[in-house]
């Protein structure tokens, strides 16, 4: 029954992710560790996504698999990227967790799997994640080409551009986001350093005027 539980709650999150062709998330990402989402695409889709790590001075890999269990793409140690493709299959993932059936039959429903490796010199850090799925022109699987109106082509392409706009300028807001918190935390080392700088250039100018004392006392 547990088993049966957990398979109808992951076609029920699977149901959410659907809703919608875009969907942004934030989540932790351990060290040594792996974090994986899905999203559904069509031949032909365009995909496009943003990521920026926002806590944690960190770098992570991340990497996009196909439908058919290919690595479609991997970018190596960074902390905010963005990338686009284009999809060029159907079909479904399989046997990523092949020691549970309920695990495997929900993964075979999705498309696109998303994975973030674990955060190297920091045990746990904070990932802003978004995507968008679907093509220039959203509306044509409802009507025939040539019964679109340019408006209506107009109006689908200018709501993927407002779509694309807002994950950059997400992206632009947590990348500037986690500099100021590098800046400030450089700043704070500085400043430690300077304390302790002048901490020990007042130790050694003592220590010599007792030496030198004593030198003159001896004498």
């Amino acid at each position: 029954m547990p088993h049966i539980a957990k398979y109808w709650m992951g076609l029920f999150i699977l149901f959410l992710f659907n809703l919608s062709c875009v969907w942004g998330l934030t989540t932790l990402v351990k060290n040594e560790d792996e974090e994986c989402f899905f999203a559904n695409a069509e031949t032909g889709d365009k995909v496009h996504g943003t990521f920026s790590v926002t806590r944690g001075n960190t770098v992570l890999t991340v990497k996009v698999w196909d439908p058919k269990n290919e690595l479609t793409l991997q970018l190596k140690d960074t902390a905010s990227d963005s990338f686009s493709f284009m999809a060029l299959d159907d079909g479904f993932l399989h046997s990523l967790f092949p020691q549970h059936w309920y695990r495997r039959l929900f993964f075979e429903i999705l498309r696109l799997l998303f994975c973030f490796d674990g955060c190297k010199g920091s045990v746990i850090c904070t990932v802003e994640f978004g995507v968008h799925v679907g093509h220039d022109t959203e509306i044509k699987n409802v009507m025939k080409e040539d019964h679109m109106l340019p408006i209506d082509e107009g109006i689908a392409r200018l709501n993927y551009g407002l779509h694309e706009l807002d994950e950059q300028i997400s992206y632009h807001r947590n990348r500037l986001s986690s500099l100021d918190k590098i800046t400030k935390s450089i700043h704070h080392r500085l400043n430690w350093w300077n304390l302790v700088e002048a901490a020990i250039l007042i130790s050694v100018s003592i220590l010599q005027t007792l030496i030198i004392m004593r030198f003159f006392e001896k004498k």
